[in-house]
Parts: C-alpha cells; sequence; structure tokens
C-alpha cells in the first residue's frame, strides 16, 4: 500500500460546481465515440469531470429553472395527447 500520495495534477473542481442535492444513481448510457471525446475535452477545459458536464447539460434542457421535473412532464403529455387527438379528428 502506498503510503505517499502525489496530488500535483489533481484537478479542483470550484466549490460552486459540487452537486450536493445527494446520492446519484449509477446508470449504463451509450454515446457516440465522437460526442464522448468531445464531452471529455469540453469538460476539461471546464475543469469539471465529463459526468459533470452531462449531468448539467441534461439538466439544463430538462429541467429549467422556472419549472418543476413534474410540470415539464406534464406539458410534453399533454402536447403529445393533443397531437394524436388532432391526427385521429382529421382521419
Amino acid at each position: 500500500m502506498k503510503k505517499e500520495y502525489d496530488f500535483k495534477k489533481a484537478k479542483r473542481v470550484a466549490p460552486s460546481r459540487v452537486d450536493s442535492s445527494g446520492p446519484k444513481m449509477m446508470i449504463s448510457l451509450r454515446l457516440e465515440p465522437q460526442l464522448i471525446s468531445l464531452l471529455k475535452s469540453e469538460s476539461e477545459a471546464l475543469g469539471i469531470g465529463y459526468q459533470t458536464l452531462i449531468g448539467d447539460i441534461l439538466k439544463k434542457h430538462v429541467l429549467p429553472e422556472s419549472e418543476s421535473f413534474e410540470e415539464k412532464m406534464e406539458k410534453r403529455i399533454l402536447k403529445r395527447l393533443s397531437g394524436k387527438i388532432k391526427k385521429s379528428k382529421s382521419a
């Protein structure tokens, strides 16, 4: 067991970038290699982990600050249902 560690190359994370909202759920996600490479490059430039970056991107698009996840999903469901109703009426 190593008694001494070298943290000179360790990345520092800004306190504002640390998400303390609770435990995370592990999932498996398949993405194109080019996309992963791009996300990793971007996350390195920002000084954060690529999984944190992916989470931030998803939150921004799925959970806008003005409405809750439930409200957003309800709007999507209603929009989808209204489209199906319009299609059935025109048929």
